[in-house]
Parts: structure tokens; sequence; C-alpha cells
């Protein structure tokens, strides 16, 4: 595999893994999107909204943006996170911590005026006082959900990253090429290398069988032009060839000479009175 390109691949093993963590986090952010609420059945703020409850919003908001930073902290310290698809991973993570740290003052801002009390008894003043609450933890919801959404497209984009996989071989499962032979001794040019077998019990337990198949057909044509390589190298030290010729040649092939017998002759020999007569 081109090492440039062998750098562009995140291990399938920690895309996998993140990718579950992920989803565990985003369907926590949906969740608490869902179920904190603030109004009532009637769609109204309650007279005596609970301190308590609004509270714990704060706290479980705290809670979801600290796992959601302590999951970009850790990609982040790894070097997959520096390649294209990793960067892309990153910036959905780094949005994610944003708003759901963003949430927290929100619902704090809602529980600190549920303890307000109005400034008077007039509906004016309750009012404006409901609405600013409704506005505060509406606002963190609000986080919540596109915090959630952040990390629902870097999942999306690490799931599109692992159809790669299946187009490389990671190092582990190339070959090492077969090496030319040592020039010295005379012995006979060697046949081609036959391919090496490989048994079922080889296959890795995450390939599916059209990634077999696959790896199958790329080992096949590896070990091929392995073995046309190890003869022409054999074929060139004992000068049966002069350099490598993969190109057909299409030049015309000289046409067979005909029988001796029908040789030209050697031109005639003139007298030497003849070329004497003609120098005069």
């Amino acid at each position: 595999m081109n090492p440039d390109i062998r750098r562009e691949l995140i291990p399938r093993a920690t895309t996998l893994h993140l990718i579950d963590a992920l989803n565990a986090v985003r369907g926590k952010l949906s969740g608490a999107f869902e179920q904190w609420k603030l109004l009532d059945d009637t769609g109204r703020v309650p007279a005596s909204p609970s301190y308590t409850a609004l509270l714990q919003h704060v706290t479980g908001a705290q809670s979801l943006a600290r796992d959601v930073v302590q999951l970009t902290a850790d990609f982040a310290r790894t070097t997959s996170s520096t390649n294209r698809a990793g960067s892309a991973v990153l910036a959905h993570l780094a949005s994610a911590v944003t708003l759901s740290s963003q949430a927290v003052p929100h619902f704090a801002e809602t529980a600190q005026t549920a303890l307000s009390p109005p400034r008077s008894h007039s509906e004016n003043d309750r009012y404006f006082r409901d609405n600013r609450m409704v506005v505060e933890h509406a606002t963190a919801r609000a986080c919540l959900r596109r915090a959630s959404e952040s990390l629902g497209d870097a999942v999306q984009e690490l799931a599109d990253h692992l159809d790669f996989h299946r187009f490389f071989l990671t190092p582990s499962q190339r070959q090492s090429p077969v090496p030319p032979p040592k020039p010295g001794g005379r012995h006979r040019c060697p046949g081609p290398t036959p391919a090496p077998s490989r048994s079922p019990l080889n296959r890795p337990a995450h390939f599916s069988d059209a990634d077999w198949a696959d790896f199958q057909q790329c080992q096949a044509e590896h070990d091929d032009l392995m073995a046309q390589v190890a003869e022409r190298e054999a074929q060139m030290e004992h000068g049966l060839i002069a350099a490598y010729e993969y190109e057909l040649d299409f030049s015309p092939v000289p046409k067979p000479e005909a029988d001796p017998a029908r040789r030209m002759s050697p031109p005639h020999r003139t007298p030497a009175s003849r070329r004497r007569n003609r120098g005069r």
C-alpha cells in the first residue's frame, strides 16, 4: 500500500470503537433533549417551578458535556486525528463540545430565575419572568439537540471512512516481496515461484465474504507478479535477457534467408586489361 494512503486510514478497530462510544453519548443527549421539560401538560410554566428538578437539568448537562469533552480529548491525542478523515471527525466533535458546554449555563439561568420572585404581584412581572425561563430552558435544550447532531455527523464520517478499508490491505495482511536471486555461482534458471496456498483459517474475523474474496484476488495477483519478477531477474543474471522488457515489441521480425543455393553470387571481377583501357 502507498505510505501516503496508509496514513489516511484510521484503524478499523479504532473506528468501530469510536462509533460505539459516540452513539452512546449521542443517545444520552437526544434523550435529555426529549425528556427535560419545563412546561406542564397545559403548555404553561408551573406557578411554582421546582428548583430541584431544574438543578437536576444543570448537573445532567454537566455530566453530558464532560463525556463529550473526554471523548474528544481521547481522539485528539491519537495520530488518526491528524489525517483527512480524522480532522473532519475532530471538527464535529469540537462543535459538540462547544454546544454541550453552552447548555449548562442556560439551564443554570433557568433554575436561578425560578427562585427569583417577581418584583411585584402584577401579571406583567410574572409574564416576563416565565418568558425568560422558557427562553433560557429552550436554548439549553437546543444546545443538547445540536450537540447530538454534531456527534451524528462525526459517526457518519467514520461510517463512510470504513468503506475505504475494503479497498486497501493492512500491513499485516501483505506478504513480503520475493527477494531477487543472489549473484554468484552457476545454477539452473529457476521457474516461476508457486503462489503460497492460504488456509481459510487465516481469514480475519472481521472480514466479510466480499472482503475475503477481494483480498484473495489481490493476493493472487501479487504472488503472480512476484513470481514474474523473480524469473526475470534470474534470466538477467544468466544473460538470457538484457533488461526487463514488460512491454510488447511489435517491431517486424526479420524474414529467414532463402535457400543457400539461391543466394546472390559475388560480383564479377573486371579483367585487368579492361580496367587499364578505361583508365586511359
